[in-house]
């Protein structure tokens, strides 16, 4: 024609069953792990292609507790992962500055149903069901190994889901609370959660399996709760903080929790660490942790 040659592709499936998009991962309390397309940290929701051949999500639908959203005509790739944000729009085809679609719902971090329909707007191809608590940046999700439904942290998104974890560990205690010490002190940090092991740090970097210095779990038939005990004994001014304790539990798949917690000795260490922080508000911060063993580095400090 006049206006030049026009082609276009079509995938025909011989002797292959379309399989439906199923739902694999979702984040319902976005603490900016994940940003959309207008630099918001809205919910999100993972939708999944398992078939080696493109579909088009026109007509499925996403559905909350209380509210169906229509996906418009969008095409998934073969084994392609779309992310959808849950931002609660007034408009339902909303498309944001960097391509993503959202829904007309948000997601509660309470727990909630979320469901995938077919285009007759009933049949459900894809469901989570009695969703617990969500916590921030972890996100819920399905195990590609053994199809149960867990938490990732990280989360996944645009990705093959790793293991699913089944909960969270009990959280830490210590016996000091945090702050700054003018002398050596002991720590005593436990947690409740059976055949967990505590990791800790001392340069304020995230403990993992991989890094800090884990104390493992009491012995196997040992129901007796062992602290950690950490000794602040060396001289002041070289004296470490412990920065950020986590918890490990690897038999009973639970997700470790960090709990950053400053416990620092020594005014040199104070000087060291917040020269760039002069401010009135960081000031009045500190006051509030430390108490007065701050007052002595503080003044100083301000000069």
């Amino acid at each position: 024609n006049s206006a030049g040659p026009v082609t276009a592709q079509v995938c025909v499936a011989v002797n292959e069953t379309v399989m439906p998009p199923r739902l694999t991962e979702f984040m319902a309390a976005n603490g900016g792990s994940l940003q959309d397309g207008d630099g918001n940290s809205s919910d999100w929701i993972e939708v999944w292609n398992p078939n080696p051949f493109a579909i088009d999500l026109g007509g499925y639908a996403l559905r909350d507790s209380t509210t169906t959203w229509v996906f418009p005509n969008v095409q998934l790739p073969a084994q392609g992962r779309l992310i959808v944000f849950a931002s609660g729009q007034l408009t339902p085809n909303y498309t944001d500055a960097g391509g993503f679609l959202h829904t007309t719902f948000q997601l509660s971090a309470n727990g909630e149903t979320l469901q995938l329909l077919a285009p007759d707007g009933t049949t459900v191809l894809s469901e989570f069901l009695n969703v617990p608590e969500q916590h921030t940046d972890a996100s819920w999700g399905l195990d590609p190994n053994t199809n149960t439904a867990g938490y990732f942290k990280p989360a996944t998104p645009g990705a093959v889901n790793g293991t699913a974890l089944a909960g969270f560990v009990k959280d830490t205690k210590f016996d000091i609370d945090r702050g700054f010490f003018d002398a050596p002190v002991t720590v005593t940090i436990a947690s409740l959660t059976p055949d967990a092991s505590i990791s800790y740090t001392t340069n304020g970097t995230e403990p993992t399996p991989a890094n800090g210095i884990i104390v493992p779990p009491p012995a196997a038939g040992d129901s007796r709760q062992r602290p950690v005990i950490l000794h602040a004994d060396a001289p002041i001014e070289k004296t470490p903080q412990i920065g950020a304790v986590v918890v490990l539990c690897f038999r009973c798949r639970l997700m470790s929790l960090l709990a950053p917690q400053t416990v620092q000795v020594g005014e040199d260490v104070i000087r060291r660490d917040f020269t760039n922080f002069r401010g009135p508000v960081f000031v009045d911060a500190l006051r509030r942790v430390a108490g007065k063993a701050a007052e002595p580095a503080l003044e100083r400090f301000q000069r």
